[in-house]
């Protein structure tokens, strides 16, 4: 996979797995409230 730079795109796991071989990949909240609105939340303290 080439380097170029961010595009908004969300890139299936398969396509680019390669490039993090041996690495972690940590995906905050952001991104899981474009998955699931539902995830999004005011405040951790007030939802937990």
């Amino acid at each position: 996979m080439s380097s170029s730079p961010p595009d908004g795109t969300l890139r299936r796991w398969e396509e680019i797995r390669e490039s993090f071989n041996g690495s972690v990949l940590l995906l905050g909240n952001g991104l899981s409230v474009n998955v699931w609105p539902q995830f999004a939340y005011g405040s951790l303290f007030d939802h937990a």
